[in-house]
């Protein structure tokens, strides 16, 4: 959520006060089931923290940009597993895959045409463990 504020006057006493807010977005954010299918993509902005709950397990995430874009896209894998990340086009066709073995941290580089998907899925159980995804433009 996104929230800005601004507010002046007098308080009780008489002393005049400005309140002022910014906005922000959230620097990370925690997977939400259910998510496992492309129509119920979560959207993603800066970072996300997701889990694994079962072998072959995917969690899919929406990338909605103001135009066609770069990306960085950094993947910071499972201890104790393997993880497969893909890139789709806006139509969620994957376009590149990369494995992820273990804690390892993947770096892909991607042109986003205004809205893709990435797709994260588990090779072997771990639910013990999260994955962090982080996008730079």
């Amino acid at each position: 959520t996104i929230i800005e504020v601004s507010s002046s006057g007098n308080n009780k006493s008489g002393n005049s006060y400005e309140l002022v807010t910014e906005k922000s977005v959230p620097v990370s954010t925690l997977e939400e089931e259910p998510n496992n299918e492309l129509k119920k993509s979560q959207l993603i902005v800066n970072e996300i923290i997701g889990y694994t709950n079962s072998k072959k397990d995917k969690d899919y995430y929406k990338l909605e940009l103001p135009d066609r874009k770069k990306v960085k896209i950094s993947v910071s894998g499972i201890k104790n597993s393997i993880l497969d990340l893909s890139v789709t086009d806006p139509d969620g066709y994957i376009v590149r895959t990369k494995k992820i073995r273990n804690d390892e941290t993947v770096k892909i580089i991607e042109t986003i045409d205004r809205t893709g998907y990435i797709i994260v899925e588990s090779k072997k159980e771990n639910q013990f463990y999260p994955y962090t995804i982080r996008i730079e433009e």
